[in-house]
């Protein structure tokens, strides 16, 4: 495998982990409504951070497309051009905010209050 492959790995299993974060918190949301605004803030800014994750894998793929269809045999594809490391930096950083928010959503959901 080249180092074109694996960036296209790397973007679709992270497209694929996204998508499959924001089912199961749909899916659980319908049981699980946070109470409070702060919760709400934290589940709501986990699920735009993994929808702007998937739309930067897509920009990533369209860019490594973009690079690919002008690649010639003198002029290889160049998947270190700003037009293929900004969209997937992007991808990446998304998606770590994104579980770090869901995780704080999580601990703020079943954070209990201390008993007198």
């Amino acid at each position: 495998m080249d180092a074109v492959d694996l960036a296209v790995e790397t973007t679709k299993q992270l497209i694929t982990l996204s998508s499959a974060i924001l089912a199961l918190a749909f899916a659980f949301l319908k049981d699980h409504t946070p109470d409070t605004l702060a919760k709400r803030r934290a589940l709501n800014s986990a699920v735009a951070a993994h929808f702007l994750a998937i739309v930067a894998g897509i920009w990533t793929l369209m860019s490594v497309t973009g690079s690919a269809a002008t690649a010639t045999v003198a002029q290889p594809i160049d998947i270190f051009k700003l037009a293929v490391t900004l969209p997937s930096t992007l991808q990446i950083l998304l998606f770590v905010i994104g579980m770090m928010m869901m995780l704080v959503a999580f601990m703020m959901q079943n954070a209990t209050a201390p008993k007198d």
